[in-house]
């Protein structure tokens, strides 16, 4: 489920550290309970319920922000499809790019 590699490990020790604190709390982790499975399925279509589901997960922003930042291309992450991942890489790296245009 994870890329390998130091170059994304602050986002995922966010992550981690996120999941672990949700669950400790006794909240509810999508991807953590019995239909975990969906989260890394091959079809398109229980990749997108999947990320459906992440909306209500508390650990939604650190995921998406590991997914992002990682360019995870296998299953969902943070209510985001591997589509869904690329589309807002793209869009970050035309914001760095701006910025850096800008400056």
């Amino acid at each position: 489920m994870w890329k390998r590699g130091n170059q994304h490990g602050a986002a995922r020790q966010n992550l981690e550290a996120a999941l672990a604190a949700a669950q400790a709390a006794g909240l509810i982790v999508p991807c953590r309970g019995p239909e975990a499975p969906a989260w890394t399925a091959d079809d398109t279509g229980t990749l997108e319920v999947a990320a459906l589901l992440c909306e209500d997960c508390p650990a939604l922003q650190e995921c998406r922000s590991y997914a992002v930042q990682a360019g995870e291309d296998g299953g969902a992450y943070g209510g985001l499809t591997p589509a869904g991942i690329k589309r807002a890489r793209r869009r970050a790296q035309e914001q760095r790019t701006r910025t850096v245009r800008a400056a």
